[in-house]
């Protein structure tokens, strides 16, 4: 996690000694229903309606949302951006039956992008995008642990951007960052 934040500290100023006119953009956001958050509520949903025609069984998923972050890279072509993407996710699961049990998942995701701009003007933005790599999970409850590492998606749909050197986005996609994500961008 340290290297992240280096890494963070470190490309604005190597990105601002080599770029020529807001080439390079840094983007932090908060998005909202993961796919890994739907897989959970679809996983227990699923176990309800089976264990509930025995016996009582209920659950409840929390969320303080995706973060995430964006380092993207204008090419010649204005229209196109390349970069790199790391959000993080913590779900906490309660389980309720005969007793209550309390589960935690922590979601590390690390991926290239691609966003192609359908519509751009001086101070806005209309693009869709793609990314695609690895997700990192951690299970933990009272008396089990595990980690998988799965592939990871996100689609963005559509997105829109407003602003010069500081602005701010929204996004409608599927995927790692959320259904909804929105956040601020700053453009070296």
């Amino acid at each position: 996690m340290k290297y992240f934040y280096t890494l963070i500290l470190f490309l604005p100023v190597c990105a601002n000694a080599f770029s020529q006119k807001n080439n390079f953009e840094i983007r932090a956001g908060v998005g909202y229903l993961s796919d890994a958050h739907f897989a959970e509520a679809i996983s227990n949903g699923v176990n309800d309606f089976f264990i509930n025609i025995f016996s009582y069984h209920d659950f409840k998923i929390t969320t303080n949302g995706v973060y995430c972050g964006d380092v993207l890279l204008s090419l010649k072509n204005k229209k196109i951006q390349l970069g790199v993407s790391y959000s993080y996710e913590k779900l906490s699961i309660t389980e309720y039956d005969s007793y209550t049990r309390n589960f935690k998942r922590d979601v590390t995701t690390v991926m290239p992008e691609f966003f192609y701009n359908l519509f751009v003007e001086q101070k806005s933005r209309l693009y869709t995008g793609a990314a695609m790599g690895i997700k990192f999970s951690n299970y933990s409850g009272k008396t089990d642990k595990s980690t998988e590492t799965k592939f990871a998606y996100h689609f963005t749909w559509v997105g829109f951007s407003y602003g010069n050197h500081v602005k701010a986005f929204g996004e409608f996609g599927f995927g790692a960052k959320g259904l909804l994500r929105a956040g601020v961008a700053f453009s070296f």
